[in-house]
């Protein structure tokens, strides 16, 4: 398995110089300065979010410098689907009080319905990120949202996605990319029933699964069960512990993490885990660097 950091604890976007964490606190720090950092703590590469793509889109060459410099490999990026859109200074954030499964949390970014017209007006963006992820050096796209109240869930959402998926699927396969469906709290894929609804439709040799083991726990998921069932679709993991509700440093939490890295080494996974963090309340390289002793005790290297 490759060990890999995701620069969510460093912030997303907001430009080149600035980012943001889910609490909404403000930081002057550039995708290059997040990375020196990852390197630093030896891990062999990192996920980033949509945001962090965009100044990139027409620069491949330089997104692949600021890695290769670094000695990184660029594993995977969160795209939002159906995003919504908000007003230019408006941020999606959370409540730092609340545990991450109140119904509360990602209100900001919901939306009510979803309609044939708007997956195929996203149709076109996905691919073009998927394309532009293959050109930095990535094989996987990991897929996530669109961000619902569980109340404005329809059974047929889940027959309109999986159609789409299946139909983005065919067209990332002609370059060499494969999605990965990440499992995300106030989403339209949270826990096992909205997966099993998924696969009512969705292709699984097609659609592949990204897990996020504190996601799937907070929602009574077990990610040991969750590796004995998928295993054959799991393409991406986001390593995250849990406690009282909240996201927390890798051995801090209640997961035991040990035993899922054990599952996935027993199903022959291969490919990468990512050490992840929403808001960290240390500085985001003490977390990581906590993050990174504890996938060397647990994955030996």
């Amino acid at each position: 398995m490759k060990i890999g950091c995701h620069v969510l604890q460093w912030g997303m976007a907001i430009n080149e110089t600035t980012r943001y964490t889910w609490d909404g606190k403000v930081h002057q720090v550039s995708l290059p300065m997040a990375l020196d950092d990852i390197a630093s703590l030896k891990f062999e590469g990192f996920d980033c979010s949509d945001s962090d793509l965009i100044p990139y889109f027409s620069n491949a060459r330089g997104f692949r410098k600021i890695r290769e410099e670094r000695g990184l490999e660029f594993a995977s990026a969160w795209v939002t689907l159906l995003p919504k859109k908000l007003a230019k200074n408006e941020r999606g954030t959370v409540n730092p009080k609340l545990p991450m499964s109140d119904p509360n949390q990602f209100l900001p970014l919901a939306r009510s319905r979803i309609t044939d017209k708007d997956l195929k007006n996203d149709f076109s963006e996905k691919l073009r990120y998927a394309r532009k992820m293959s050109e930095f050096g990535s094989k996987v796209i990991t897929l996530g949202g669109p961000f619902m109240a569980r109340r404005d869930i329809r059974d047929e959402y889940y027959r309109m996605m999986g159609e789409f998926l299946n139909s983005l699927s065919e067209e990332m396969k002609k370059f060499g990319m494969r999605p990965a469906y990440h499992n995300h709290l106030s989403t339209l894929i949270q826990d096992e029933d909205d997966i099993e609804k998924l696969y009512d439709h969705a292709d699984k040799k097609l659609v592949g699964l990204c897990m996020d083991t504190a996601h799937l726990t907070a929602t009574g998921f077990d990610p040991v069960r969750f590796v004995e069932k998928y295993s054959s679709r799991i393409l991406h993991v986001h390593l995250k512990d849990l406690f009282r509700g909240k996201f927390v440093e890798l051995g801090t939490g209640k997961i035991d993490l040990r035993a899922v890295v054990e599952s996935l080494r027993n199903h022959g996974y291969d490919r990468w885990v990512v050490a992840e963090l929403d808001i960290p309340k240390r500085t985001a390289y003490q977390s990581a660097q906590i993050n990174r002793e504890y996938m060397a005790s647990v994955l030996g290297h």
